[in-house]
């Protein structure tokens, strides 16, 4: 399934030499590619939040993730569920005309991933505070 992914992937960016599909999609449109792959791949994967970023992945049943770059190589510490959210935390990700964006700041974050891990019983890495909390690895790094 993997090489499938990556393929389909390459395919769509291909699509538009100039890079503008990739550009939209790691531009604050990564919800939508997230579910496009989900919707394509298996509804058994998930969506998730690469945390402690503002960034949303395709996790593959086989528990792979993904994004408009290829298999997500990241620096997430945690890969939060969709389900996980609040209604709220994923309208900011929908980009809807009408409607506020509030971009994750750092607190409801840090809130967010000590919620997951203590419903999850994972341990909470305080590490996660340290990063530039919300914004995209693209914003905080360029093109990683």
């Amino acid at each position: 399934m993997h090489e499938k992914i990556i393929a389909f992937i390459d395919e769509v960016n291909a699509a538009y030499p100039e890079k503008k599909v990739w550009e939209f999609f790691t531009g604050g449109y990564c919800w939508h590619f997230a579910h496009m792959l989900k919707t394509t791949f298996g509804e058994k994967g998930d969506v998730c939040l690469a945390a402690p970023f503002g960034h949303m992945v395709y996790k593959s049943e086989e528990g792979r993730y993904y994004d408009a770059e290829g298999e997500y190589i990241g620096e997430a510490l945690y890969f939060i569920p969709e389900e996980f959210l609040s209604n709220d935390y994923i309208a900011d990700f929908r980009h809807l005309p009408g409607e506020k964006y509030n971009p994750p700041d750092k607190e409801r974050c840090i809130s967010l991933m000590k919620a997951y891990c203590y419903a999850t019983g994972r341990p909470y890495d305080s590490k996660a505070e340290e990063y530039p909390i919300g914004k995209t690895e693209k914003e905080n790094y360029g093109n990683i």
